[in-house]
């Protein structure tokens, strides 16, 4: 099982349509999908229709369980739902699934339960949760984790961090994208005592295309991992979140989500 997360500090640049297009794409290929979302507002459980999930039936139960040694597989069943958008119009014969743990604002007060615990093990409950989910018998044995972070360094996402086995890291070219790459890497650096394996590459989404963008693209080409998949500015995407569906689900032929299939083919080779 690869862990996949998705994760800036920066909104508005592609985060979460990136991890949940990512995991329709493999589920699709015959994969099987853990989504799970690490950010309180819940956007990519809004995409696949698992809401008003309470803060036992989500992430934030997990994590608390966890936190208090109280979980077990009943608490895991409770909260990964396979009852989405997803499972509901795959082909009965496909031999993909996605199941999902969703979040809401919980969270916050979920992390910061984790932040004042004496639990020694406090960044480390992700790691456990995710090595009890491999163990379950009554689980599928997910081939891909993709992970929808916070915008923030908070708890969870740390936890989701030392977990992670691939970092994406989305980009929109035309702010402060240098510094707030350079300062993600040095936070991922800082976490090198509790995950040292991990790899961040740099993805370039909403692109436009002129000269300028070009320009900066050649540069960050030359500083950093990058991939060679570039995401297009697509009126697709903005019809995606208006309806509340993952953009594979809006369209399976668009520009950008064949821009996602060709990232996918990318991940698989780097995993």
């Amino acid at each position: 099982m690869k862990v996949i997360s998705v994760m800036n500090e920066k909104g508005g640049i592609g985060k979460t349509i990136t991890a949940t297009s990512i995991a329709w794409i493999l589920a699709d290929r015959g994969y099987n999908v853990l989504l799970v979302d690490g950010d309180q507002q819940g956007n990519a459980s809004k995409l696949y229709h698992v809401i008003d999930t309470g803060e036992f039936d989500s992430i934030s139960g997990l994590l608390e369980a966890q936190l208090s040694n109280n979980i077990n597989e009943e608490v895991i069943k409770r909260c990964i739902h396979k009852d989405n958008v997803y499972n509901k119009v795959k082909k009965d014969n496909a031999e993909g699934r996605l199941d999902i743990i969703p979040s809401n604002g919980y969270l916050m007060n979920t992390n910061i339960k984790i932040a004042i615990s004496e639990n020694s093990g406090q960044v480390l409950l992700m790691k456990n949760i995710l090595k009890k989910i491999t163990e379950s018998e009554f689980l599928h044995d997910y081939d891909y984790v993709i992970c929808d972070c916070g915008l923030v360094l908070d708890m969870t996402v740390l936890n989701i961090l030392i977990a992670t086995d691939l970092l994406i890291a989305p980009i929109k070219l035309g702010g402060f994208e240098a510094d707030a790459i350079n300062d993600l890497k040095a936070q991922i650096k800082n976490l090198e005592g509790f995950n040292s394996h991990i790899k961040v590459k740099v993805l370039f989404t909403m692109k436009q295309k002129n000269k300028p963008t070009e320009q900066i693209e050649e540069f960050f080409k030359n500083e950093h991992d990058m991939f060679n998949s570039i995401i297009s500015r697509s009126v697709i995407v903005e019809k995606s979140t208006a309806a509340f569906l993952p953009l594979p689900n809006i369209s399976k032929n668009s520009k950008v989500t064949k821009q996602y299939k060709s990232l996918t083919d990318e991940i698989l080779e780097v995993l």
